[in-house]
């Protein structure tokens, strides 16, 4: 936040910017004019000063916004798209809860951003997860670890055993069509339909002959409703990811309607297709912002997609916003990899969120102000930290930011 700098520590602990009544006041109505190209605003604090997040020149470009339902969290973030959609970066929404359709979204965002809408759930996706990406070093093998890792991250119950029947059974399908891991040049040939892992599980669990076939009937079991919906099919919906990132326009991934470990699967699957296509265009400028209203709907772990872009996604232009109401929603990595965060009001008995926040923060405020801070902000307020440096601000509302709409 550019506004954090040459900061002193008034009494009541929260941070300031040194400067004169008449230029807090020409800041707080020119906010949007302050490093216009790049900064974006997100509200002001108890002095009127502006505080900005600037992903464009930011080394880490991840936000996390935390808080309790009905204190600002989605408006907030619908606030960042619009905002992002006039700096020209695309944000790519998967939208579980209807909270970015045209029936739901904030109107001003609808009106400034048009965002465009994919029914993924209901029209299915044309995109094949068996795609070998410039990416996968490995090709097909490469593809199968990553697959049978990813549903086993979000269906339960796939342990080792149904891990290594959905890699194999992949590595036999690539086998079948004539690719294999040791000819690269067979890895440009048309790679089998993504629906074929289920009748390969299921051909293997009825072969007598398998002592085994019981693990690839209950791996085929767990990942049933990946084919019962058939969302990746050859007449689904397209998402021309490359097109789409030359726009400024958001990007809605509609995905209501589905079992939630299946919303899970496709957001994952997808997100490793558009990391596959970010790495093969090479290291550039922030071209994309994801945003993943509901976090707690995703895998975090270790060597989960969302992983991967908090930890490298920069390199590649990407950047994503994770908001979700409870912090146990978010790992360590999540954590330490989201430079800015807005954090809403939240009951945090344990301290658990104010002992994260308190152990970079470098602003001097106290450990007890803080935990106050955070469980008492009103709606529409949240203490906002980037780069190691916080203040309690009040959220630029849409008609603050853009007065003609």
């Amino acid at each position: 936040m550019k506004a954090m700098r040459h900061i002193s520590a008034p009494s009541n602990g929260l941070i300031s910017e040194t400067s004169s009544p008449a230029a807090v006041d020409a800041r707080k109505h020119n906010a949007l004019k302050e490093d216009r190209q790049d900064a974006l605003l997100l509200g002001w604090d108890q002095n009127g000063t502006a505080v900005n997040w600037n992903p464009v020149q930011s080394v880490n470009p991840h936000v996390m916004i935390l808080g309790e339902s009905g204190f600002g969290k989605t408006y907030s973030t619908s606030c960042l798209i619009a905002e992002l959609t006039r700096s020209h970066i695309t944000s790519i929404i998967f939208d579980y809860g209807q909270g970015f359709t045209a029936d739901s979204a904030h109107p001003t965002l609808l009106a400034l951003a048009k965002p465009q809408q994919f029914e993924a759930a209901r029209l299915g996706i044309h995109l094949n997860p068996f795609e070998i990406l410039p990416s996968d070093l490995h090709g097909p093998l490469s593809v199968a670890q990553r697959i049978a890792d990813t549903l086993g991250r979000v269906f339960p119950g796939i342990g080792i055993q149904q891990n290594a029947a959905i890699r194999d059974s992949i590595i036999s399908l690539y086998k079948e069509v004539g690719i294999h891991s040791q000819v690269i040049s067979s890895w440009q040939k048309p790679v089998p339909r993504f629906g074929r892992l289920r009748d390969a599980l299921i051909e293997n669990a009825d072969d007598p002959g398998r002592s085994d076939r019981n693990v690839f009937r209950t791996a085929a079991s767990h990942i049933s409703s990946l084919f019962v919906f058939d969302v990746f099919r050859g007449t689904g919906i397209s998402l021309p990811w490359t097109d789409l990132l030359r726009q400024a326009n958001p990007v809605v991934i509609q995905l209501r309607g589905l079992e939630q470990n299946l919303q899970r699967a496709i957001t994952e699957l997808l997100l490793w297709n558009l990391m596959g296509l970010l790495e093969s265009i090479g290291p550039g400028p922030l071209r994309t912002i994801i945003v993943i209203d509901e976090a707690h709907r995703m895998p975090m772990g270790a060597g989960s997609a969302v992983e991967k872009l908090l930890r490298e996604g920069r390199k590649f232009g990407a950047g994503v916003i994770l908001a979700s109401q409870q912090p146990e929603d978010f790992t360590p990595v999540a954590f330490s990899n989201t430079a800015t965060k807005l954090v809403f009001q939240i009951s945090d008995h344990s301290s658990t969120v104010a002992k994260q926040l308190f152990r970079k923060l470098r602003t001097p405020i106290a450990f007890p102000v803080l935990c106050k801070i955070l469980t008492t902000l009103e709606r529409g307020n949240a203490f906002a930290i980037s780069n190691n440096e916080g203040a309690a601000i009040r959220v630029a509302t849409f008609e603050e930011r853009f007065p003609r709409f």
